[in-house]
């Protein structure tokens, strides 16, 4: 079970164990950068995805990290209040504007 706070990301096992602690770090890819998680979603794709003040991540359960998404020609991530996933598959997610995800093409745009 994921759990998402003002102060981080907590992971814990089925049994209700603490897991993990997911902490920002400015300086690591490994990890959001900022620990304020808004939404948390698991796509059809089993894709998990965390909304923060700071960006949409995308969390790879392999290599356990995070990878900003974000606009074109950004260097940093829209706050995020929503992410949903509409029946074609393509990933919504609700900031100042709507904006989807085209997965095939790994590009951020508004809608």
């Amino acid at each position: 079970m994921w759990v998402g706070t003002e102060a981080g990301l907590r992971r814990y096992s089925s049994d209700l164990k603490l897991r993990n602690i997911y902490l920002s770090q400015k300086d690591t890819q490994n990890i959001t950068t900022n620990d304020y998680i808004t939404t948390i979603y698991e796509d059809s794709r089993s894709v998990f995805w965390i909304g923060t003040m700071g960006g949409l991540y995308r969390f790879d359960k392999k290599e356990n990290k995070f990878e900003l998404i974000k606009r074109p020609n950004m260097d940093y991530g829209d706050p995020v209040f929503g992410i949903c996933e509409d029946k074609q598959g393509f990933l919504l997610q609700k900031i100042r504007m709507i904006q989807i995800w085209f997965q095939w093409e790994k590009t951020l745009l508004p809608i």
